[in-house]
C-alpha cells in the first residue's frame, strides 16, 4: 500500500506539478491549522486510555496529495469542502490475556463514551479483513468543532502487517 501510494503521488507530481504543489501546500497548511484542535481532541482519549491501563499511540494520519486530488476529482469539491482530510490512528500494545478484537472493542467503547458516534459508521475489518489482509476497527465520532472524525483502531501487529504486507507473513512465519 505504501509503495502504491508513493507511486500515485509521484505520478501526480510529474504529470501535474503545479497542481501537486498546490495541494501539498494546502495539506501542509491544514496540518498546521488543525494541530491544536487535534491535540485537544486527543487529550481526553489519551487520558481515558491511561486510566484504563491501555498503552496506545494516538496520532493523526493526513491523506496524501494524490488521495486529496482523487477525492476532489470524484466529488467536484475543492480542498476546503472535503471531509476526512485525516484519520486518527490508535495503535495499541497487545495484551496476551485478551484477543486483539476484544482490546480494540474496549478502546472503541471508551472513545464512544466520550464522543458521540456517527450512526452506522462502524466497520469491522478485524473479523473481515480487506483482500490485502488489512485489519482494523473503523468508526466516526463528532469532534469539538461539530465535524466527524474517522478513527482507526489497530494493534501493533495489525499495523506492522499493514505496512509490510505479504513480507510480514514471511518474516513471522
Amino acid at each position: 500500500y505504501e509503495v502504491k501510494s508513493e507511486l500515485e503521488n509521484l505520478s501526480l507530481r510529474f504529470r501535474s506539478p503545479k497542481e501537486y504543489v498546490r495541494i501539498e501546500n494546502q495539506v501542509n497548511q491544514f496540518m498546521d491549522e488543525e494541530s491544536d484542535d487535534i491535540a485537544r481532541f486527543c487529550g481526553p482519549i489519551n487520558e481515558i486510555l491511561s486510566q484504563n491501563g491501555i498503552c496506545a499511540k494516538v496520532y493523526p494520519k493526513f491523506r496524501s496529495p494524490y488521495s486529496m486530488w482523487r477525492k476532489m476529482q470524484s466529488s467536484g469539491k475543492n480542498f476546503r469542502q472535503l471531509e476526512f482530510k485525516h484519520v486518527l490512528n490508535m495503535e495499541f500494545e497487545e495484551k496476551s490475556e485478551f484477543s486483539e478484537k476484544n482490546q480494540a472493542l474496549e478502546i472503541y467503547s471508551l472513545v464512544t463514551d466520550i464522543y458521540k458516534e456517527k450512526p452506522g459508521s462502524l466497520n469491522n475489518y478485524i473479523d473481515s479483513p480487506k483482500e490485502n489482509g488489512y485489519q482494523s476497527l473503523h468508526f466516526k465520532v463528532r469532534c469539538n468543532k461539530g465535524l466527524w472524525v474517522e478513527i482507526h483502531i489497530s494493534s501493533r501487529r495489525m499495523e506492522y502487517n499493514s505496512r509490510m504486507g505479504c513480507i510480514a507473513e514471511r518474516a513471522t512465519g
